[in-house]
C-alpha cells in the first residue's frame, strides 16, 4: 500500500470572522491579548457545529490590577457586537453584599410585591429583574430595530394596510348586502304585482314590470360587480397576509420584532459580573446554575436562556499584594525610565500566582471549576500606556466632531511623556489616571477656548510643553492661517 501524502493544516489561523474580532478587540484593549483571545476563541466555538448548546458562549473570570481593561473588554466587545459599548448588562456586585439583595437578580415570585408579568402589554416599560430574558436581550434588540429600520417599518406598514383592506371589504359587503335587500324587495313587488293581475301575459308586458325588471337586473348586476370585488380583495389578502406571517415570524425569530411572551432565540448578549468577590455567597448558587445549563429560573417561573451570553466577571482580589508588587517594580507595571520586559522582570509571574492564591480562598472551588477561563490581567507596560493615550486622542477628535468642533491636536511627544508620566503618579488607577490626566490638562483647556472663541471648527492647534512660573504645564498654540495675497 502507498504511503498516503499528508497536508499539514494550520490550527493557530482564526476564521474571518473571529480574526475580524480579535483585531477591533487588539487595536481597544491593549496589552491585553490573552483575553481577548479567549473571547473569539469562545465566539469561534459557537458558531461551529461542536457548540455546547446548554452552555453559555463563554465564562471568564478577570483579575488582575485594576485600571488594566477588565471592564474596557466587555465594553469593547458591545462597540463590536452592538455598535455601542454601553450594550450590555452591568451588574454591580459590590450592590449585592446582602442575601436579600441578591433577590433583585430573579424578582419577586407571583403575588409578591415587585411581580412583573413579562407576557403584559407593558411588559417593556416596566422595571424587569436584572437577569431577565428582556434585560439581557434588550441590547442586541435594539441593535437590530436600528439595522433592520427598513424592514420593521415595511412590515407595520402592510400590517396597517391589511387592517385598513379589512375595513375597505366590510364597507364593499356592505354596500352589496344594501343591492341584494334592493333586490329582494323589488323582486317581491313583480311576484305582487303578477299574481294581483292573475298572471296574465297582457299585463306581464306593462310598463310598470318593466321598469321594475330594469331596476331588478341593474341591482343584480351591482350585486356581481361587488361581489367579485370582495373576492378579489380577499384573495389578494390572503396572500398578503400569509406572507405577512411569515416576515413577522422571521423578524420575532432574529429579535427585530420583541415578543415578550415567546422571546427570540438568536439574541446575543453580554453579562458583566463587577467585582463578583463582594457578592453575598447566594450569588455564586445562582451562578452555577448559570454555568451548568445555560438557564436560571426567575421569581415568577419563567426561565433566562444564557445559552447565546458572554458572560465576564471581575474581581480585584489580592489588590493590596497586587499594589505592593507595582510599588516595588516601578509605576504601573515598568520601573521608571525603563520599558517593561518580561525576560528581566518576573512581574507577571508574581502577580498571577499572588492572584490564583487569592482566588483560591475567595471563591467556592466548583465555582473556579466551571469557569471557561481565568485571566489574570498584565500591568501596564509604558509601550502600552502610549497606545492607550493614542486611543484617547483618538476619542477626543471622534467627540470634537461628533458635536460639530472639529479641530486638529497635535500634541507634541514632550506633553505625552508628561501626561503618561502624572498618571503614574497613582498606580492603583493604572489606565483611568491617563484618561483624567488627559482630561485636566488637554481637554478642559480646549473646551474653555472654544467657549471663549478662540478657537473654532477646523482650527488646528499644538500642544507644547513648556515652563511656566517654574512648573511644566501644556501651553496650546492655534496654527495661524495663511491669506491669499
Amino acid at each position: 500500500m502507498a504511503d498516503r501524502e499528508l497536508v499539514p493544516l494550520n490550527t493557530k489561523m482564526l476564521s474571518p470572522a473571529a480574526k475580524k474580532a480579535f483585531d477591533f478587540l487588539t487595536q481597544e484593549v491593549v496589552g491585553q491579548d490573552m483575553s481577548i483571545l479567549a473571547i473569539t476563541e469562545a465566539l469561534e466555538m459557537f458558531n461551529s457545529p461542536l457548540r455546547n448548546p446548554s452552555h453559555p458562549i463563554f465564562v471568564g473570570l478577570f483579575l488582575g490590577p485594576s485600571g488594566v481593561g477588565k471592564t474596557l473588554t466587555a465594553e469593547k466587545l458591545a462597540q463590536f457586537l452592538f455598535e455601542d459599548p454601553c450594550a450590555f448588562t452591568k451588574i454591580n456586585c459590590s450592590e449585592l453584599s446582602q442575601e436579600h439583595e441578591v433577590a433583585r437578580l430573579k424578582g419577586s415570585p407571583p403575588g409578591y410585591i415587585g411581580f412583573i408579568d413579562s407576557t403584559s402589554p407593558e411588559a417593556r416599560k416596566s422595571p424587569h429583574p436584572l437577569l431577565s430574558q428582556w434585560n439581557i436581550d434588550k441590547y442586541h434588540h435594539e441593535y437590530l430595530t436600528k439595522v433592520h429600520r427598513d424592514e420593521l417599518r415595511a412590515i407595520v406598514d402592510r400590517a396597517n394596510a391589511m387592517k385598513t383592506g379589512d375595513i375597505e371589504i366590510s364597507t364593499v359587503l356592505k354596500r352589496r348586502f344594501a343591492e341584494e335587500s334592493k333586490a329582494k324587495e323589488i323582486a317581491r313587488r313583480i311576484r305582487a304585482i303578477v299574481a294581483r293581475r292573475g298572471g296574465k301575459s297582457k299585463f306581464r308586458k306593462s310598463a310598470e314590470l318593466k321598469a321594475l325588471r330594469e331596476k331588478l337586473a341593474n341591482h343584480k348586476k351591482e350585486m356581481f360587480r361587488l361581489t367579485k370585488i370582495v373576492v378579489q380583495r380577499s384573495l389578494r389578502m390572503h396572500g398578503g397576509e400569509q406572507q405577512l406571517r411569515v416576515d413577522i415570524a422571521a423578524a420575532k425569530k432574529n429579535g427585530w420584532y420583541y415578543d415578550f411572551e415567546h422571546p427570540p432565540t438568536e439574541l446575543l448578549s453580554i453579562i458583566l459580573f463587577d467585582e463578583v468577590e463582594k457578592a453575598h455567597p447566594t450569588l455564586f448558587s445562582h451562578l452555577l446554575e448559570i454555568m451548568d445549563k445555560g438557564k436560571f429560573q426567575l421569581g415568577d417561573g419563567s426561565i433566562t436562556s444564557f445559552q447565546n451570553s458572554v458572560i465576564i466577571l471581575t474581581g480585584n482580589v489580592g489588590r493590596d499584594d497586587i499594589a505592593n508588587l507595582l510599588t516595588g517594580e516601578g509605576r504601573m507595571g515598568f520601573r521608571q525610565g525603563q520599558v517593561y520586559s518580561p525576560e528581566t522582570i518576573d512581574l507577571n509571574r508574581d502577580i498571577y500566582r499572588v492572584v490564583v492564591e487569592k482566588m483560591k480562598e475567595t471563591f467556592p472551588p466548583e465555582f473556579i471549576g466551571r469557569l471557561d477561563k481565568v485571566i489574570v490581567f498584565r500591568p501596564l507596560t509604558y509601550d502600552a500606556v502610549s497606545k492607550i493615550l493614542d486611543i484617547l486622542i483618538r476619542d477626543l477628535h471622534t467627540e470634537l466632531v461628533k458635536y460639530k468642533s472639529a479641530l486638529v491636536v497635535n500634541i507634541e511627544k514632550p506633553v505625552r511623556d508628561f501626561l503618561i508620566d502624572k498618571s503614574m503618579e497613582r498606580t492603583e488607577y493604572g489606565a483611568r489616571m491617563l484618561k483624567s490626566r488627559l482630561k485636566k490638562y488637554v481637554k478642559n483647556k480646549l473646551v474653555r477656548l472654544l467657549n471663549t472663541g478662540q478657537l473654532k471648527a477646523g482650527d488646528v492647534v499644538v500642544v507644547k510643553l513648556e515652563t511656566i512660573n517654574g512648573k511644566q504645564k501644556p501651553a496650546f498654540y492655534k496654527e495661524k492661517k495663511q491669506t491669499r495675497d
